[in-house]
């Protein structure tokens, strides 16, 4: 909007800080250490995306064909800005790389800002009640939220939160439509189409299928699926992102049999690994510090299933976190306290309070100013 220098400020302010939220989540994740899981995306199926004549919107009659949507983790931008409405949706099962590529999305964007740019950021559906609150006014809360400066007020009326939206300076990248409550997501699929903006959301694929038979499409939206790892990519990954030794590395044992796939042990961590979450999982228990040998992870008297196996790496995790994650703690007295006071038994149970109180709030996002009701002020703080 030219001519008002005020909200350029506001606007620029907020990719700054936008910014460095999302580079400081890619160090905390480690997602450039050796290099980026290779996740790859490709057209979805039919029945869940518009017509290729509305995604592309050409002229009555015109029959354009499907636009190239094939491509990795680097090329998310380009796919997304060939798409005349910029509106896509991101399909994917759990853990395969749906929230990594909305944070690549956003910092590749940002990575170009000017001014008078949309400012692209991750809002968390989960926390969204469609039924309550418009898709506008719920963003312009959680801006406001998240970014006090936002609270301040507008010329005009509103405040900073409210004028950037209006005034068209915010991408919304919509992260986990399928969080949404159930018997909520067509309407909030409704929502969606009436809110003409462009954007980028995602989902797990069940989830979105059964908002589309219920409602519609996503207006103008072309829609991608995420795909499962393959083997190449475990061997190159897990071999570079450990400890080089005499004998190669830790995961030597495991990849061996994973090329020869002839065991039903072998088979079970392949299906296990074939998502960038549970790659992070078992690289942190097994080749982040000393510890135990993953070559476990072939038994089959211990796990027999694929499912076996994600579970053992989801229950080791916060364990392998909590002996070999102090250097992420962000100050000398912090780390003191921590190490002091905080160990993974801890965690586990203090965790798992959380999850319990989340459960019983029937919610994803974890409202810390919530708990006051249900605990002890001082375990609070």
């Amino acid at each position: 909007v030219p001519g008002k220098p005020w909200l350029d400020s506001a606007a620029g302010k907020l990719a700054e800080d936008v910014r460095k939220q999302w580079e400081r989540e890619e160090r905390l994740r480690q997602v450039h250490d050796p290099y980026p899981l290779p996740v790859r995306f490709a057209a979805a199926g039919a029945g869940v995306f518009d017509h290729w004549a509305n995604i592309r919107k050409t002229g009555r009659g015109a029959d354009p064909g499907p636009l190239g949507l094939d491509g990795e983790l680097d090329k998310i931008t380009a796919v997304y800005g060939s798409i005349p409405a910029e509106r896509l949706v991101v399909l994917g099962q759990a853990g395969s790389g749906k929230t990594i590529l909305a944070l690549r999305f956003v910092l590749d964007r940002l990575s170009g800002y000017v001014p008078g740019d949309r400012i692209p950021v991750i809002f968390s559906l989960g926390s969204w009640d469609p039924a309550a609150l418009s898709l506008r006014d719920w963003m312009c809360h959680q801006l406001a939220r998240d970014h006090n400066a936002l609270e301040e007020a507008a010329p005009g009326g509103g405040n900073l939160a409210d004028a950037l939206v209006d005034n068209h300076h915010v991408l919304p990248v919509l992260d986990g439509f399928d969080e949404i409550a159930p018997g909520l997501q067509g309407t909030a699929l409704a929502a969606l189409n009436y809110y003409a903006e462009p954007l980028l959301l995602t989902s797990r694929p069940g989830e979105y299928a059964a908002a589309v038979r219920e409602k519609d499409v996503l207006t103008a939206a072309a829609c991608v699926e995420l795909r499962s790892l393959g083997l190449e990519d475990l061997d190159d990954y897990l071999t570079r992102a450990s400890r080089p030794g005499t004998g190669g590395t830790v995961w030597e044992p495991v990849l061996s049999e994973l090329r020869l796939g002839h065991t039903t042990g072998a088979a079970n961590v392949a299906e296990a690994l074939a998502t960038p979450l549970m790659v992070a999982l078992a690289r942190t228990v097994y080749s982040d510090a000393p510890g135990p040998d993953p070559a476990e992870l072939l038994d089959t008297r211990r796990f027999r299933t694929a499912e076996a196996v994600r579970e053992h790496l989801l229950a080791e995790f916060v364990p392998a976190a909590y002996r070999h994650g102090a250097a992420a703690v962000p100050s000398e007295g912090t780390a003191r306290r921590r190490s002091r006071h905080w160990d993974h038994e801890h965690a586990q149970r203090w965790l798992g309070y959380l999850a319990w109180h989340m459960e019983e709030q029937d919610r994803h996002d974890l409202a810390w100013w919530e708990l006051g009701t249900v605990m002890k002020l001082r375990w609070l703080m």
